[in-house]
């Protein structure tokens, strides 16, 4: 086959909880080219798993140092030329079943997430409310805390 592209490889962890480490990478040197509309539903698709109280939309983390990690070079080659497509796997019955088993729980699970937009607007209305709430207690603490502090100046002063 001829080369299809390259690919660095090294070991990572995920940028999401758990991140686990251990997670092996395959990282394009270069950028692939995507329409503006593919990009856009990409983004929309990440946007919506992102739970609401992460910070950073598609990661939980910022990006980590290397620490001395490997980074290797790896090659792609086409092999499907050297397949031989005459050959038909035998059906493994556990399988299907453990793969259909698992489609069905993972509807589940995504219906479980699923949030109708009314809910979903009214919880970021009320999580904006809360942010400004927080935002106004800080201040009134300060403020607070400033005068005390005023206070403890007086009464040491005044012996």
């Amino acid at each position: 086959g001829s080369p299809a592209g390259s690919f660095w490889e090294y070991t990572g962890s995920l940028t999401t909880p758990p991140c686990s480490h251990g997670v092996r990478w395959f990282v394009r040197p270069d950028a692939l080219v995507a329409f503006p509309a593919t990009v856009n539903e990409f983004k929309k698709a990440v946007t919506a798993i992102t739970p609401v109280a992460q910070k950073q939309v598609g990661n939980a983390r910022a990006l980590q140092p290397a620490c001395g990690a490997a980074k290797l070079p790896r090659e792609v080659r086409d092999v499907s030329d050297k397949l031989d497509t005459g050959l038909k796997p035998s059906p493994d019955v556990k399988f299907k079943s453990a793969a259909s088993k698992a489609a069905r729980k993972n509807r589940e699970f995504e219906r479980s997430l699923a949030t109708p937009p009314p809910l979903y607007e009214n919880c970021l209305a009320r999580l904006a409310e809360a942010s400004r709430q927080l935002v106004a207690a800080r201040a009134r603490e300060k403020r607070t805390c400033a005068e005390v502090e005023v206070e403890r100046t007086k009464l040491r002063t005044s012996g």
